[in-house]
């Protein structure tokens, strides 16, 4: 029975054939379904994946995503988002099965990759989704195993100050920069991420002067955030280097462990995919970049992921959810014949 005053949006529970809740600080209802039946044709059982591939991936990147949708409040509502965005990214890779699936054809979309079955609960090798709003976006690219932003012509050095590089990458003082990288086993054809790493930087030195250098050089060359001027909003160890890309353009290599060289590969937790989230404070509002997380290539090609990741097929993933041999939706009527 339910309970409250439908009138004044405060019913919940069910009453007839229909359940009240609560959605979005509105009273919502929904029609009660008396006799529900466990959906067995494909297009439901992908509709089921896509959510579960979205929900592991949420769940890994909550940290940054939780909060990192541009006019979305902190949990539920940016978890909604994510998940919006992140299931309208796979429908569109998956056109074309989508369309198989409709038409009864008989193309191989069942090797779609990557995708969740039901008993997994790692997020998958997937470019999901992990901010959006009106920032511009920046650029980010693997390039010979390393993670680069393009910087123009800024030639990246310890002198480089604060002032130069905001310039470079057409950013604003004070904005935020937020740095993901995804880890993957690559010591076998593995298809799901099994690691995250998070740092952040804020563009604005602790004595307010944007001239001051914004690097500092260690040892072996690497480049690191200026402790001194290091501004204390700051979060996490990122390294950064220098690098030529064509013509005259350059490039900042940004690594959680060594920018002077590949990121590692053939170990247990090689870097995999990477994003970088501009994140801005205008008035009362917290703008952010839209951005994407960026696949490390691999198999072909110089400083890429050893093995093949693309794995855990889209029909695996549907045949996970399938109730075998007896055909009941009753949950103690799944036996094996044994025949």
């Amino acid at each position: 029975m339910a309970k409250g005053n439908p009138f004044l949006g405060l019913a919940r529970g069910s009453a007839g054939d229909f359940t009240y809740y609560r959605q979005n600080g509105e009273q919502v209802f929904r029609v009660r379904n008396r006799h529900p039946a466990n959906p067995q044709t494909d297009l439901q059982l992908l509709q089921r994946v896509v959510m579960l591939t979205a929900q592991r991936a949420y769940s890994m990147l909550s940290p940054i995503c939780d909060h990192s949708f541009q006019g979305r409040r902190k949990g539920t509502y940016s978890q909604a988002r994510f998940t919006e965005l992140n299931t309208a990214m796979m429908r569109n890779r998956l056109a074309e099965a989508i369309e198989a699936i409709t038409i009864g054809s008989d193309v191989a979309w069942q090797t779609e990759a990557n995708y969740s079955g039901k008993d997994s609960m790692l997020p998958e090798y997937m470019p999901f989704v992990v901010s959006e709003g009106t920032i511009a976006p920046l650029t980010v690219n693997w390039v010979s195993g390393r993670c680069v932003i393009p910087v123009g012509s800024l030639a990246v050095t310890p002198q480089t100050t604060y002032a130069d590089l905001i310039g470079a990458l057409g950013l604003n003082p004070g904005d935020q920069l937020t740095f993901i990288q995804m880890t993957i086993d690559d010591t076998d054809t593995v298809g799901t991420f099994n690691g995250i790493k998070i740092a952040r930087v804020i563009l604005s030195p602790y004595d307010g002067d944007f001239s001051v250098p914004i690097f500092d050089e260690s040892a072996g060359g690497i480049l690191m955030i200026e402790s001194d001027q290091a501004n204390l909003a700051n979060e996490g160890v990122v390294y950064f280097d220098a690098v030529s890309l064509e013509g005259s353009n350059r490039g900042l290599v940004f690594s959680f462990r060594d920018a002077n060289a590949a990121e590692p590969n053939s170990v247990a937790d090689a870097p995999a995919a990477a994003a970088v989230i501009v994140s801005r404070q205008t008035g009362d509002v917290w703008q952010r970049s839209t951005q994407s997380l960026v696949l490390r290539p691999f198999t072909v090609g110089t400083g890429n992921l050893t093995w093949d990741h693309e794995t855990d097929y889209i029909g695996d993933a549907m045949e996970s959810y399938k109730i075998k041999q007896s055909g009941s939706t009753l949950y103690l009527n799944q036996a094996d014949s044994g025949v």
